[in-house]
């Protein structure tokens, strides 16, 4: 049993657990910079760098937008259905595939 106000320490702060679609869209909205992306584009990124199957949800974009909205520490709203990650959780796209793979190997480890 755990005593009180001790946190779990395989938990983040923001509770970025791998294979989570909130995982998955804070490692592809940290490479984009500034100006975020649309839900949309969001799932096409996460399908295509394979962080997460987007194919079996009904709605993914719903999920994504849902994820997103929650946590407002951790991503920024810039413009009507597009999101960014807040300024001090942005990466530098030349690291973009070291990112994107270590992520994959954190998802393959979890399971």
């Amino acid at each position: 049993m755990q005593e009180k106000g001790f946190s779990n320490p395989r938990r983040s702060r923001h509770r970025l657990t791998p294979g989570t679609v909130k995982f998955a869209a804070f490692h592809v909205l940290s490479l984009e910079g500034s100006k975020g992306l649309t839900i949309l584009d969001v799932a096409d990124n996460i399908q295509k760098s394979g962080l997460r199957d987007l194919t079996t949800s009904n709605t993914p974009e719903a999920s994504i937008a849902a994820a997103l909205s929650r946590d407002s520490k951790l991503f920024e709203r810039t413009a009507p259905s597009t999101y960014g990650v807040c300024p001090a959780y942005r990466k530098d796209l030349v690291d973009a595939e070291a990112i994107l793979s270590a992520a994959r190997e954190r998802i393959r480890i979890f399971k």
